[in-house]
């Protein structure tokens, strides 16, 4: 498995950046200003922390909301309670939303860090579906085979998105460059 791919050094060098990040650390990597983030907003992969949405709902954000697949599990879905903001247990492709429910959805290392190739279409079908008209969702860290996979299909005209690269990490003896992905509800 070339480096480049989500190899398990890949994913140990971004769990360590991503799994405590807050509001700052979000806006930050995504490169985007808290003024960019129109509620409702909906956090793809929130950690069991939750402090993205946590940290949003105390700076008056209160239409923020949060998804993680591991609540499934009892023991983690009681760690829970001292949650500001609302977390349920879902999974990316089944989002449990109404159509076009969020202006702001974003995912820091889970979409499409933690999904086979074939979910990720599966997946941006999903987030299109629940950006209302205007909408935008910001995804980042993506990888060079996430990068192609989105640029060498349609995903990028479907679903109006745009890649750029976000930033390098380092990972044993190289940097890896890193990919954020935006897309476009019109």
């Amino acid at each position: 498995m070339s480096i480049e791919t989500r190899s398990p050094d890949l994913t140990q060098a971004l769990s360590s950046i991503c799994s405590n990040a807050d509001l700052a650390n979000y806006c930050e990597i995504l490169d985007i200003r808290e003024s960019q983030l129109i509620e409702p907003i909906l956090d793809i992969g929130a950690g069991m922390k939750n402090r993205f949405a946590n940290s949003l709902r105390s700076r008056k954000h209160k239409n923020t909301f949060a998804v993680n697949p591991q609540l499934v599990l009892d023991d983690r879905r009681k760690k829970l309670r001292r949650n500001k903001a609302p977390i349920t247990a879902a999974l990316a492709q089944a989002l449990p939303f109404r159509d076009e429910s969020f202006n702001t959805i974003i995912s820091l290392y889970a979409v499409p860090m933690h999904l086979r190739n074939d979910d990720v279409e599966v997946v941006f079908s999903e987030i299109y579906r629940l950006l209302k008209p205007g909408g935008q969702a910001y995804l980042c860290p993506l990888t060079k085979m996430d990068y192609d996979l989105i640029t060498q299909t349609d995903l990028m005209d479907r679903y109006h998105c745009k890649v750029e690269v976000a930033s390098y990490v380092r990972v044993k003896d190289q940097y890896i460059r890193l990919f954020r992905a935006r897309i476009f509800k019109r």
